[in-house]
């Protein structure tokens, strides 16, 4: 998510060609809310696949525009990172891509999910032994 109290989504978008999503600009009335934003933001999505590659892609994504960014008075970056499990989750990130993110000024937030339903899943696809 990108946020400032002076970004624009818009001018970010028409400089850097982004895909910006659940972009509003500072003073649009929120839709699900129905206040004023007090400051711009936009979420950048990146692959929704397994491990890290849709993360290190979305850092180089944002190393690559970061004069976009400054340009377009981008204050805050926060990587949202959603892990879905069921039972033990391990999650690991090599000190290279963080170091990336730190460079980046970037905060970096995991929310993890236990998902029992993909036990469920996997026991109703796996054949039964007779």
């Amino acid at each position: 998510m990108l946020s400032g109290s002076r970004f624009s989504p818009r001018r970010l978008k028409a400089m850097a060609k982004l895909p910006l999503e659940h972009a509003a600009e500072v003073g649009d009335i929120g839709k699900l809310t129905g206040r004023v934003h007090d400051c711009g933001v936009g979420v950048l999505v990146g692959e929704k696949t397994a491990g890290t590659a849709s993360l290190e892609g979305l850092v180089a994504l944002c190393e690559n525009h970061s004069s976009s960014f400054e340009a377009s008075q981008v204050e805050e970056m926060v990587f949202y990172f959603d892990v879905f499990h069921d039972g033990q989750c391990n999650f690991e990130i090599e000190p290279a891509l963080l170091g990336r993110i730190a460079r980046l000024g970037a905060t970096f937030a995991i929310s993890c999910y236990q998902e029992s339903e993909l036990v469920e899943e996997a026991v109703k696809r796996t054949p039964t032994q007779k």
